[in-house]
């Protein structure tokens, strides 16, 4: 596995616009969390209002749920590793080189792994700094409660990548993939209109949503506003499923194709 990450390494290294991307993402959740942190620090000077999801433990889960609407760049990037190399032979060039076809897809879940990592690392920094620029008691006893919310981002975000390289396996071209992976939720709420109603709950994106809550949503449902949803269990057997799934469509779609 190390070795197919290397060559995955060289791959990327010169690559300018694939950095853009990556700083672009690291840069994105920090940026707005600063701002947040302004605001309510603002908002406690004129009504000594605390607000919680920016406190320990809520902060976990607050950081995680911003970060979480950034997928689509992880998921941006892995389209254009994909469609890059179908455009410039590389693919079959490393066949000819003596990989085999299920080597080059380890390859990409390498680094959909790697990418992944460094997402849940960043954002971990990202709530630990939040959460001690926001609290003035400090650290609490219970400071890990929501931790686990890390776990199901790095779900979250492998689901996304896993569904932007199924697309480029089976499409080949940066541009359709783009526009497909960025109005896939348009999609499944259209697929929903013509079939069931409720059916876009149980579709990937909707299902991979519904695995970090929205910060504050019990006070929200407590005033009367529904915010329907997949409940957590079944939202993260649904994600492990279509996780398997796509991975499925690129191995068949790597296997079939004439690269």
């Amino acid at each position: 596995m190390m070795k197919l990450l290397k060559i995955e390494w060289l791959k990327i290294i010169p690559n300018r616009a694939l950095w853009l991307f990556i700083g672009i993402y690291l840069l994105a959740t920090p940026g707005i969390m600063s701002y947040m942190i302004k605001f309510a620090k603002k908002l406690r000077q004129v009504s000594f209002a605390q607000l919680e999801y920016l406190s320990f433990p809520e902060v976990w889960n607050t950081v995680a749920y911003v970060g979480s609407y950034f997928h689509v760049l992880l998921g941006l990037i892995v389209i254009y590793l994909i469609t890059r190399e179908f455009q410039f032979k590389t693919l079959r060039q490393q066949v000819m080189d003596g990989l085999s076809r299920i080597q080059l897809l380890l390859a990409k879940i390498s680094v959909m792994g790697v990418l992944t990592l460094v997402a849940v690392t960043s954002l971990i920094i990202t709530a630990l700094v939040t959460g001690l620029l926001y609290s003035e008691e400090g650290i609490p006893s219970n400071v890990y409660q929501n931790f686990s919310v890390f776990g199901k981002f790095g779900l979250q975000a492998i689901g996304n990548m896993s569904l932007a390289a199924a697309l480029a396996f089976l499409i080949r071209k940066t541009g359709i993939c783009f526009i497909l992976f960025l109005f896939f939720p348009l999609l499944e709420k259209l697929a929903s209109s013509l079939i069931w109603a409720k059916l876009d709950l149980y579709l990937p994106k909707a299902a991979f949503g519904a695995l970090i809550p929205m910060p504050g949503r019990s006070s929200i449902e407590s005033i009367g506003i529904d915010l329907s949803g997949l409940e957590p269990g079944l939202a993260l057997m649904l994600s492990i499923g279509y996780v398997i799934v796509f991975l499925g469509i690129c191995s068949i779609s790597l296997e079939k194709s004439n690269l």
